[in-house]
C-alpha cells in the first residue's frame, strides 16, 4: 500500500518492473519498456481520476488531472492532503489494477502457450 500520493512515481515503476518480470524473458527493446511504462502509468492515472471524480468538484478535478499530465506527483499529493479520507481508497484502486494486469498477462502467457486467442487480443 503506497504511504502516501507522491509513492505514485516509485510505485509505478516497481509495478512496471514487476509486469516486466511477468512478461517472462522477453528481452524488450529500451523504447519498448518506456512505453509499456508509460501505458501503466497512464493507465493508473485515469485509475486514480476515475476514482476520485465521483468525490471531488469539477475544479479540483481539472487540477488533479493537470498534475497527472504533468506527472508533477509533488504537487498531486499536496492537493490530495487536503482529501485524506480518499487516500485509503486511492491506494486501494491502484493495487487492485495492479492485480488485474498481473492477472491479464498471465492470462495472455497461458493462452499464448495454449494457442488460444483471448478474447483481449482484438481490443
Amino acid at each position: 500500500m503506497l504511504k502516501s500520493i507522491k509513492d505514485l512515481n516509485k510505485r509505478i515503476e516497481e509495478y512496471s518492473e514487476e509486469l516486466f518480470a511477468d512478461l517472462g524473458p522477453v528481452a524488450l527493446p529500451e523504447e519498448k519498456k518506456a512505453d509499456v511504462y508509460a501505458r501503466v502509468q497512464e493507465h493508473l492515472h485515469r485509475i486514480i481520476l476515475a476514482t476520485l471524480t465521483p468525490v471531488l468538484g469539477h475544479a479540483e478535478i481539472s487540477r488533479i488531472h493537470e498534475t497527472l499530465e504533468q506527472e508533477d506527483y509533488r504537487a498531486l499529493g499536496k492537493i490530495l492532503k487536503h482529501y485524506p479520507q480518499y487516500q485509503q481508497t486511492v491506494d486501494t484502486r491502484i493495487d487492485e489494477e495492479f492485480k488485474n494486469l498481473k492477472l491479464m498477462i498471465a492470462e495472455e502467457q497461458k493462452n499464448a502457450s495454449s494457442g488460444t486467442p483471448s478474447p483481449a487480443a482484438g481490443s
